[in-house]
C-alpha cells in the first residue's frame, strides 16, 4: 500500500509513553495491523516489530538515534513492537498512532 503523498495527522488515540531503564526491553506495545506511527526517544533505541508472545527487543534490532522521529507502519505481518535501551540510562520514548487524511 503506497503512501507517498499522504497527510497525516493524529489519529485521536493516546500516546504511548515507556520507561525503559538500562540494558532493558519493554513489555510489547499493541498497535495493530497497518497502524501508521510515529515514535521518538530521548536515547538511542532500538525497535523489533512482532506479534503477540513476540520475543525481547535486543542489540541487534533496528537502532533509531536520539531525538530522531521516525514514522514507521506496522503493516499486515505485525501488531507489536518492542523496544530495547541500550544506553546508560532510563530513557523516554513515545509513540503516536497516525492516521491518514
Amino acid at each position: 500500500m503506497a503512501r507517498s503523498d499522504a497527510i497525516l495527522i493524529p489519529s485521536g488515540e493516546a500516546v504511548l509513553k515507556t520507561s525503559p531503564t538500562t540494558g532493558t526491553s519493554t513489555t510489547e506495545q499493541e498497535l495493530g495491523p497497518h497502524q501508521i506511527f510515529a515514535i521518538v526517544g530521548d536515547g538511542n533505541f532500538h525497535i523489533k516489530f512482532g506479534r503477540t508472545g513476540m520475543g525481547a527487543a535486543a542489540a541487534t534490532d533496528f537502532l533509531i538515534p536520539s531525538n530522531t522521529i521516525v514514522v514507521l507502519d506496522t503493516g499486515s505481518a505485525f501488531t507489536h513492537v518492542r523496544l530495547f535501551n541500550p544506553t546508560g540510562s532510563t530513557i523516554n520514548l513515545y509513540i503516536l498512532p497516525l492516521s491518514i487524511v
